[in-house]
């Protein structure tokens, strides 16, 4: 594979969204520490899968997990809103 190739073939893995996230690429997506998505999938807050001694984090699962949290945040501060005197 000529150098050219090979540096195509690396931008086209890039671009590609990976179905399953390593603790690194779900701290990055997140925008938290690395230690922080450790600590959340220990305490069963993030969705995870072992592949061997591996953990990821299924991509579709953490979106619709954080959507449904946001859900229930909004649910909860339009509640609250709500109980003002008009």
């Amino acid at each position: 594979m000529t150098h050219t190739r090979h540096l195509e073939a690396k931008a086209m893995q890039t671009h590609v969204e990976r179905e399953m996230l390593s603790l690194r690429q779900a701290a990055e997506v997140l925008g938290i520490s690395q230690r922080s998505v450790w600590a959340y999938a220990k305490m069963g807050r993030l969705p995870t899968v072992r592949i061997g001694k591996r953990i990821l984090i299924p991509r579709r699962l953490l979106i619709e997990q954080l959507e449904n949290e946001a859900l229930q945040g909004l649910k909860i501060s339009l509640a609250t809103q709500g109980d003002g005197n008009d």
